[in-house]
């Protein structure tokens, strides 16, 4: 893997919430490598279809990652509050 990331939330029957690491190790961030991330989070049974993904990018922004039949479909803006308790 050539990305760092960390799962911030991981509650059954809500969003995963994942933060990018990439700030303190180096390495392409979730934004550049979303396909890939996406891709594992479905092969290590994180994800499934319907689930939402949100991260905190390296500015510490909570944006969301759209999915679509299982794979990324681009970004939507996150929470106007950027909290992660307002993410269901």
């Amino acid at each position: 893997m050539d990305y760092n990331w960390e799962v911030f939330r991981n509650v059954k029957g809500k969003a995963l919430i994942i933060s990018d690491m990439s700030d303190t190790s180096g390495g392409p961030t979730i934004t550049n490598s979303a396909e890939k991330i996406v891709k594992e989070l479905f092969e290590r049974g994180w994800l499934e279809e319907g689930r939402r993904l949100f991260y905190f990018d390296t500015d510490n922004d909570l944006d969301e990652i759209i999915i679509k039949d299982g794979a990324f479909r681009g970004f939507a803006p996150g929470p106007k509050s950027g909290n992660a308790h307002d993410v269901e």
